[in-house]
């Protein structure tokens, strides 16, 4: 299965409106530490796995679809 972007800005703002730490959020999603980083600060070069996506999304009480980039903003 392919990987797919996160939108790190919004999956810190969701995070911190929640006042969730990076651990926190990575507790409640089961994730490791450095997945939650590297995700806000677009550090997966490829992306992340569509189940940490949903794992972060259901943590977030988000949709998935929330926590997806735009597929402009990988152009600049």
């Amino acid at each position: 299965m392919g990987y797919v972007k996160i939108d790190g800005a919004k999956l810190r703002r969701l995070r911190e409106e929640r006042l969730m730490s990076l651990r926190d959020l990575s507790q409640a999603a089961g994730v490791a530490l450095y997945t939650v980083v590297g995700a806000e600060k677009g550090r997966h070069r490829y992306g992340v796995q569509p189940s940490t996506v949903h794992k972060l999304a259901k943590a977030l009480f988000v949709p998935p679809q929330e926590l997806l980039a735009r597929d402009d903003e990988d152009e600049h």
